[in-house]
């Protein structure tokens, strides 16, 4: 994958239903039939962030088109068009996003081509699982504090995990690492209170997770799997691009794709694991999908995240083990979400033949 794609990718997801978006100029338009719209309604209707751009021409074109009404008459009935441009308010903010991606993928450690310390057969895996991060959502911690944090509890966790002479490490991002998917909104366009900017959410998220990978390759290889949330759906996925695009030349790192758009499986011998975000299927329908999805293992196990909460169910005999999250308290999350489980860590050892040996939770 070339970082110009990435790139243009990335200007084009984060702003929704835009039909052509170009380095300086975006255009949309759109055709209704009961009225021509007006500048805002334009911006409304199309989630433009008026912090970045702002509006150059506005054009209304008319057509009429024959119908059959419902009386069995013919009538000709009025069309509109919309089209609007808008240039860029800040060119520099979009040129320092393509300067960046570049950077991020072209700067290599100077130890990059040493082989891992690990020469374990164990048999173990660890998995940990990072779910509901919200890492550029407005809370009481500072993002300088909230970097340290996620690395330097990272780093005690893999000092734990070294203890039992782990073979192999799985991270699994679990949905919602970024709290927008552009303009400020998630996914769904429900707007969101962040610390920084878009911008500054890509690389501050990107640079953490790169250099938590990195830190654990320099013990044992590392697969690295990141799932869509509803808050980041299309943002994550340039997160991965991104990362596999930098590790994509090392063999002891990999950064898987999807076997579909929600659900991520990981076989290792006898053991079948299962991530998603929970927001668009229900727990109790997960082992009957797993199933029909063909995926044949002795044990089988799925782990969700979304509702900020611990929480173990069983269905058609299969664990569904739902995560705390990772994030910071915010205020929001104060006032309404009293009983949620936050600044977590979950990892989970696994044995190549026997299944699970022993879980843990580490608090950030």
């Amino acid at each position: 994958m070339s970082c110009t794609m990435l790139w243009i990718n990335l200007c084009t997801q984060t702003q929704k239903n835009c039909f052509i978006l170009t380095n300086y100029i975006m255009k949309i338009h759109t055709s209704e039939w009961l009225a021509p719209m007006s500048e805002q309604e334009m911006i409304d209707k199309f989630w433009v962030d008026i912090k970045r751009r702002e509006p150059r021409t506005l054009k209304h074109n008319t057509w009429a088109t024959t119908v059959k009404r419902s009386d069995w008459e013919i009538a000709q009935v009025p069309n509109y068009q919309t089209t609007i441009n808008f240039d860029r308010k800040y060119p520099e903010f979009f040129e320092s996003m393509e300067d960046y991606i570049k950077k991020f993928i072209e700067t290599k450690p100077l130890d990059w081509d040493s082989p891992t310390s690990n020469h374990y057969s164990s048999w173990i895996l660890a998995t940990t699982i990072r779910a509901d991060a919200h890492i550029d959502k407005k809370t009481k911690v500072s993002t300088n504090v909230l970097k340290k944090k996620l690395i330097e509890s990272d780093k005690r966790l893999q000092e734990k995990m070294n203890m039992f002479g782990i073979e192999k490490q799985l991270l699994v991002v679990l949905g919602d690492y970024m709290n927008s998917d552009g303009s400020y909104r998630t996914t769904k366009g429900t707007e969101q209170q962040n610390s920084m900017n878009e911008y500054e959410a890509f690389s501050f998220g990107s640079d953490i997770l790169k250099e938590v990978i990195y830190n654990r390759w320099k013990y044992t290889d590392v697969d690295t799997i990141l799932v869509q949330g509803n808050h980041d759906e299309h943002k994550l996925l340039y997160v991965r691009d991104l990362l596999a695009c930098f590790f994509q030349n090392n063999w002891a790192i990999k950064v898987q794709d999807a076997q579909n758009s929600w659900r991520y499986y990981y076989k290792r011998g006898d053991n079948l694991i299962g991530f998603t975000h929970w927001h668009l299927i229900k727990p109790q329908d997960l082992p009957m999908v797993m199933n029909k999805e063909n995926w044949n293992a002795k044990h089988k196990e799925r782990y969700t995240g979304h509702r900020h909460k611990l929480i173990t169910q069983s269905f058609h005999w299969m664990n569904v083990n739902t995560i705390g999250a990772t994030t910071s308290q915010w205020e929001w999350n104060d006032k309404f979400w009293v009983d949620h489980i936050n600044n977590q860590l979950f990892w989970v050892l696994h044995h190549k033949k026997d299944w699970k040996i022993a879980q843990f939770w580490e608090k950030i």
